[in-house]
């Protein structure tokens, strides 16, 4: 477990050295540390963690980092402007990091905002589209019209998921219409019997 902590350390205080470097041109004086926040099963305090510094950098436990930061973090020195600028420019930088990492091919794993996004919301709204869609078809005066409106609901939800964009919200759509179009012929069916 100590090398795991050693290496935690390590690599805080690099990435504490990377965002020096990056504020060396623009703010050189701003005070830069570097925390390693550890996570556990444990609930707080009475744990027996304590915050400590390695020679590199601030280890503190998860559930006392806000009270950490609240006794720590400098309450002078900066002020609002400054703030927002060196904000700004990490931003820039990480945006900018982020842009050369995709064009080098590296595949960043996706975050739990992500995955909802992409296999939670997308889908359901491609359901709602195709529900509000179907909905009109109560308009159409023949069975054949709404048939027709399903498959080429179906095949435009086939051809939507070739734009990897529309991707997930083509999932949701075309999963929709063919529930809709199997649904409906299934009815079509029962009461033709």
């Amino acid at each position: 477990m100590d090398y795991r902590i050693k290496d935690a350390a390590e690599q805080a205080n690099d990435n504490a050295k990377a965002v020096r470097g990056w504020l060396s041109e623009s703010d050189p004086d701003v005070p830069i540390t570097s925390v390693a926040v550890f996570w556990s099963g444990a609930r707080g305090k009475s744990s027996g963690w304590a915050p400590y510094r390695d020679g590199k950098a601030i280890l503190v436990h998860g559930p006392d980092f806000r009270r950490w930061l609240d006794r720590e973090l400098p309450c002078e020195g900066l002020d609002g402007t400054q703030i927002g600028r060196i904000w700004s420019h990490l931003v820039d930088r990480a945006n900018e990091q982020d842009r050369n990492q995709r064009l080098a091919g590296v595949v960043t794993p996706p975050t739990v905002k992500d995955l909802a996004v992409e296999w939670l919301i997308k889908p359901m709204l491609g359901v709602a589209f195709a529900a509000y869609g179907f909905s009109l078809t109560r308009y159409a005066a023949d069975g054949r019209v709404t048939a027709l409106t399903c498959v080429a609901g179906v095949l435009l939800g086939i051809l939507a998921m070739n734009r990897s964009a529309l991707r997930r919200l083509a999932l949701g759509w075309t999963a929709a219409m063919a529930a809709f179009l199997v649904g409906f012929v299934v009815a079509l069916t029962a009461g033709a019997l």
